[in-house]
């Protein structure tokens, strides 16, 4: 008896061994691809608000938030603002000396009120267009990835 009891122990504890290092192996690849998944890519998270004033007729956006959510620098040349499907408002152009965003690091920016919008030498009005809910609204960043310009629209709601 006492022998088959010493297989039986000795199985046992193996077993528990393997299952232990089975959960540690499992929670180290987990572990893994979580900070696979935060280094890779961009993720920016960006928000906006829109005012009126009594120096313009026009809403205008007042201010802006980006938030890096990723564990490494992002570099960004222009922020513009998609409106609908069709209509891009240029909010920045940093061409010359781009913005960095650290990693998990937030980009607040107030704007003053502006004279009005225009397209070349025609005024526009973009009231309706900003004040409309059911319009989409987009922010839209111009990056720097590896030395190679990509073009990335990321998804911001009002605040």
């Amino acid at each position: 008896m006492t022998e088959e009891n010493g297989q039986i122990i000795n199985t046992l504890m193996a077993n528990i061994t393997a299952l232990v290092a089975l959960i540690i192996s499992i929670v180290a690849l987990v572990y893994t691809i979580m900070a696979y998944f935060l280094k890779s890519g961009h993720s920016i998270r960006g928000n906006f608000s829109t005012a009126s004033s009594i120096e313009c007729d026009d809403k205008y956006v007042s201010s802006l938030t980006l938030e890096n959510l990723k564990d490494r620098a992002t570099v960004i040349f222009k922020i513009y603002l998609k409106i609908g499907n069709n209509y891009f408002l240029e909010l920045e152009d940093n061409s010359d000396k781009p913005i960095i965003i650290g990693p998990f690091e937030v980009y607040q920016k107030n704007y003053e009120p502006i004279v009005y919008y225009s397209i070349n030498t025609d005024r526009i009005k973009l009231d309706n267009l900003i004040d409309n809910p059911k319009v989409k609204k987009q922010s839209f960043y111009q990056l720097l990835m590896e030395n190679i310009r990509l073009e990335l629209i990321l998804s911001a709601g009002m605040l």
